[in-house]
């Protein structure tokens, strides 16, 4: 543990450790319980703060999410035993959606359906089709990728 405490050190060498953070080392998987405690009572606070630290670091954290670090990080995981677990799980409880998906994507590759430039701003790059209702699987909103997020944080989806 005096060697952990030393490297944080010596990487803040100006900063020294706070009460929390000498806390946090020395207990560890206790502290770690009690958040997930916490986060589990309070879920709307949780999303809260996440939402809120979000947006205070928005630039930061999609450019750390693009690094070719996250990439093998990100495909790690879906291979991992966890990742295929989670995977199978998303089919079963979002087999509408995954069917609306498909059904737009070989609609787009026969020709039925053709892609249009975003609603908002007429671009035609990244565009997606955003589905409404699932059950329409070829009634769509073309928007792009800045756009279609944007849609679903207003919608809270």
């Amino acid at each position: 543990m005096h060697a952990l405490i030393q490297e944080i050190r010596n990487k803040l060498p100006s900063r020294p450790l706070t009460y929390r953070q000498r806390y946090y080392l020395a207990n560890k998987e206790a502290a770690k319980a009690q958040s997930a405690k916490y986060a589990a009572a309070n879920p709307q606070v949780m999303i809260a703060a996440n939402r809120k630290h979000y947006l205070a670091n928005r630039e930061r954290l999609l450019e750390e999410q693009k690094s070719p670090a996250a990439r093998l990080a990100q495909q790690a995981y879906r291979q991992s035993d966890k990742g295929i677990v989670v995977k199978k799980q998303e089919q079963v409880r979002d087999k509408e959606k995954i069917y609306a998906r498909k059904q737009a994507q070989h609609a787009i590759r026969t020709g039925q359906l053709t892609r249009q430039p975003c609603e908002v701003c007429f671009t035609i790059a990244n565009i997606h089709a955003h589905h409404d209702d699932y059950t329409k699987p070829l009634d769509v909103r073309w928007l792009c990728e800045t756009h279609h997020n944007e849609h679903h944080r207003q919608e809270g989806v």
